[in-house]
This record gives C-alpha cells, structure tokens and sequence, in this order.
C-alpha cells in the first residue's frame, strides 16, 4: 500500500479538528492529572467507554498533541496521575516529521490517521526498532513526502465515523508492547481499574424477565461485590467480564459471564478463558458463570478443561450464586 503524506496546512488542521470532534462524541469530559515522561498537570480528558480508552488534545508548538490511554478516569482518584500509553501528534504542516502522527492520502482521495511506530515511555526497551518488531498483523504503508522522502508507518484506521476503534486496537498494542518489555509493575498501565458495567435504564420485560445486556451487568457487578468482601483486588478491562490480581498485578482468576447456558454461550465462554489466559506467563484459574442448569456431561467437560463453573439464579433482583 502506497500513501501521500498529507502536507497542506489548512487539509491538516481539517482532519485534526474532525479527529477531535469524533473522540469528544459520546465521550464524557473530566478534568484530571495526566502524567508523561516530562512531567505531569491537570488536562481536560474525553473518556470513551465503549472503546475503553481516554484522550486529551491540544495545539502544542509545531503540532496537535492527542494523547492516550487506557485507564478509566472516572474511577481513578483525580490526583493520581493518568499513565499516558501513547501520542499521535500530526505536525501542523509537512515535510515536518518530528511527531510520530501524521495524515497521508491513497490515489482516490481516502485518509488515514497513520503512526511511525515512534513510541517512547524513558524505558529501556521501549524505542521505535523494538515496536516495529514486536507488532504482528497491523497493515502498514509506504508513505511519500514532497522532499522525495519515503517512510514506512503503520496505518491505524480510515479518518471516518469508524476511526476511534481502530485507535482503540493500536492503543492497546502499544500497551500491550510496553508492559511485556517493562514486565509486571507496568500492569497497571494495561489492566486498570475495576469499571461496573452500567445497569442504568434496566427495563423489565412483561414477566419480570431483564434484558440480556442488563443482566450480565447486574451479575458482573454483584459478583464483583462478593469478591470484594473476599478482600480480592477485582479488575476488568474490555475484553473480561472480571478477574482477581494479585502482589504485582499478576492475574490470578478470570471470570466469564453469560446469561445463558446454551451451546453457543458455552463455547464463547471456553474460548474466551482459554484465549485471555495463554496471555499470562502463570495460567491464571478460570470461572465459567453461568445459570443453573447445565447438564453433568457438559461440566465434566469444562473440568477437563481446567475450567470452575459458578453457577447463579436471578429471583426477583436479587443474584444467588453457588459453588463460589
């Protein structure tokens, strides 16, 4: 894949302004401490939580300066600075390329938001020549400037309605990157915080039956709750439902919720634990949640597999769980 680098100042600023306008769209604005390797201060924040990461933007000198992460602003303390994962700063005019973000255009007029793999942190480890090699199936693109300068990059998404998901993809890879060259004591810096699912507007059908979406909430949050008055530290990010920590921010349960025990809510729930645990250098304890009622040849399966199924009834509003 080919790319022009986009170099006009005016078509710049036009992408930047529409970037800023698509991640303050259904985001909700704090003001918190950010931190980053220079130092730290309050800045205005646009936590996304469908795509589970925040943003702040401004003009700095020679760029506009986005930076990311991945911890949820509205659970963590306000004084406590948020660990910035990454920046992707367009220059405001080309063939500037100090900043590691930049627009480039294909043949038929499409942009895309695009990223050097500059990454920094003040880590050893963490550098450009180690990221490149560390990431695995991003598209990349050769980009051309007007001083005949070519440079390869890693495209990150189409600037379109779609872009904050794939930000959020490459965010979590940066993420991801700095915490296995860090090791553990940067877990904090991918797992976060503990964030309850919203049960806000439960509406019950005829027959006091709760929506799907509605119910894994409520179940996630009081089974999150329970454990909690276990003293277990509880986190979850956006690909599990739930999971306990331990000394270091090593996981040691995870926790997979479904609202039925059909078939194919099984199967999603196995491969789920078995994906997010080969994640962990120690194979972390894995908990099926299901409703009562799975039959014995199906749990003797999941035993096989190294898997613990808690089982839960719903009377009413209130969550019972078993074997937990």
């Amino acid at each position: 894949m080919k790319l022009l680098a986009v170099e006009n100042p005016l078509k710049i600023k036009q992408n930047a302004s529409f970037l800023f306008r698509l991640l303050k769209k259904g985001s909700r604005k704090r003001n918190h401490r950010v931190g980053w390797p220079s130092g730290s201060g309050f800045k205005n924040v646009y936590w996304k939580k469908e795509e589970s990461f925040w943003t702040t933007c401004e003009r700095a000198k020679n760029r506009y300066w986005f930076g990311y992460g991945i911890e949820n602003p509205e659970i963590k303390p306000k004084n406590s600075s948020l660990i910035m994962t990454c920046e992707i700063n367009p220059s405001f005019r080309g063939p500037l390329r100090a900043s590691a973000g930049l627009f480039a255009t294909d043949r038929v007029g499409n942009i895309f938001l695009c990223h050097t793999g500059k990454i920094g942190g003040g880590r050893k480890g963490i550098g450009k020549k180690a990221f490149v090699k560390y990431v695995k199936g991003m598209r990349r693109a050769e980009v051309n400037w007007s001083d005949k300068v070519v440079k390869e990059v890693f495209v990150i998404g189409k600037v379109n309605n779609s872009l904050p998901k794939n930000i959020s993809r490459f965010i979590e890879t940066v993420a991801l990157f700095k915490r296995k060259k860090t090791g553990a004591g940067i877990d904090r810096f991918y797992r976060g915080y503990f964030n309850p699912e919203s049960t806000r507007s439960t509406s019950y059908e005829r027959k006091g039956r709760v929506k799907p979406g509605k119910l894994h909430a409520i179940i996630v949050n009081e089974l999150e709750r329970r454990l909690k008055q276990k003293d277990c530290i509880t986190q979850n990010n956006k690909n599990i439902d739930l999971m306990i920590t331990i000394r270091g921010g090593k996981v040691d349960a995870i926790f997979e919720v479904k609202t039925d025990n059909g078939t194919s809510s099984v199967y999603q729930g196995i491969g789920q634990l078995m994906f997010h645990s080969m994640k962990e250098k120690k194979a972390p304890h894995k908990h099926l949640v299901l409703p009562v009622g799975l039959n014995r040849k199906s749990e003797k399966r999941l035993r096989m597999l190294d898997i613990d199924v808690i089982y839960y009834r719903k009377r009413g509003r209130k969550i019972s769980f078993y074997n937990f």
